[in-house]
């Protein structure tokens, strides 16, 4: 597939990269130069400068005046969930891609993506990817890395699903090739005001998808930032974690897959909520009656689901618990924990 020679561009279906872009100045150049280079030509390169106050806004200008597939729409800050619908509102592409703008890609991603997505006849495309640091230099890592990538060249919905809430497969936007019918068909968009959007998007994607095709290769380069959203977790990643678990529940249920998915979601949640445990005092939840409730009962039915280790067992306590239901009361009398 890699020699195989492309058909006129005339021939190629559109593919709309979608770029939201703030205050990336440092990272922008090699992030649009990775794009540009795509061995894949027929590009739509949508640009959203949301309100960067740096040099970001220029150099999207300066791409798009050189290159007539960069496109450049400079909107009100809205955040990163907007700026991708924005993005989406105006791509006219048979095919939607979402890049970060602080991140790479190899020079045949996008082609690799068409090629399967057109010969097997599948509605999006997924694919490995690498951390790099800010420097570029790859970082070793286990998450989302899952053998599911040498295992099938073609999933159900119902197979990535599970896959996806095992982790074997990162929850991200970026993360997929996907035709722009299954996002307007079933009204996809990303979820303004709240952080870690792309897990309320990512499994509706891929279910409505159906056939999705497997390329094994990290053709992704996701850079980790001191200042991203991942690095420094406040108490609005739990709030909104918590918001977007149950986003999924309720997907889950409206589509009657939760029963199906029940473990797999368990362990999502799981190791979604985990982290916080450690790392956030109850202060706020105390103002956040919903989140507080919600975020006890995710946990608890997950740890009805699930085998904790040993580890996090001795770490959490939870064997001197008399039963699961001991959970939320213990975790209420920790002084530093909620």
């Amino acid at each position: 597939m890699e020699n195989e020679v492309l058909p006129p561009m005339s021939e190629q279906p559109l593919v709309s990269i979608v770029v939201p872009i703030y205050n990336v100045g440092k990272f922008l150049l090699p992030a649009l130069q990775s794009i540009q280079a795509q061995t894949y030509q027929n590009l739509e390169i949508l640009l959203i400068d949301d309100g960067s106050t740096d040099d970001s806004g220029p150099i999207a200008d300066e791409f798009a005046a050189k290159d007539a597939r960069f496109i450049v729409h400079h909107v009100q800050n809205g955040g990163l969930s907007s700026a991708r619908n924005v993005g989406l509102k105006y791509a006219t592409g048979e095919f939607i891609y979402f890049f970060d703008s602080d991140d790479l890609i190899a020079t045949t991603l996008i082609e690799k993506g068409v090629n399967i997505a057109t010969q097997a006849k599948v509605n999006a495309v997924i694919f490995d990817y690498e951390q790099i640091d800010e420097a570029g230099k790859v970082i070793p890592s286990a998450y989302g890395h899952g053998a599911v990538y040498q295992q099938s060249p073609i999933l159900s919905g119902d197979e990535a699903l599970m896959h996806l809430f095992q982790q074997d497969i990162i929850i991200t936007a970026w993360s997929y090739l996907v035709k722009r019918a299954v996002l307007l068909e079933h009204q996809i968009e990303f979820t303004v005001g709240r952080l870690h959007e792309d897990m309320n998007t990512t499994p509706r994607v891929l279910w409505y998808a159906d056939r999705i095709g497997v390329v094994n290769e990290r053709l992704y380069q996701y850079r980790v930032r001191s200042g991203s959203i991942m690095k420094d977790l406040k108490p609005k990643n739990l709030i909104d974690s918590v918001w977007m678990l149950k986003q999924i529940e309720l997907f889950l249920q409206q589509n009657n897959l939760l029963k199906t998915h029940q473990k797999q979601f368990a362990w999502l949640v799981h190791q979604t909520l985990l982290p916080y445990v450690f790392n956030i005092s109850d202060k706020f939840l105390r103002q956040n009656p919903t989140t507080k409730k919600d975020y006890f009962d995710l946990l608890e039915h997950a740890y009805h689901e699930i085998k904790i280790d040993s580890r996090t067992m001795r770490k959490l306590k939870l064997s001197k618990i008399p039963g699961v239901s001991g959970l939320k009361r213990w975790l209420k009398r920790q002084p530093c924990i909620f």
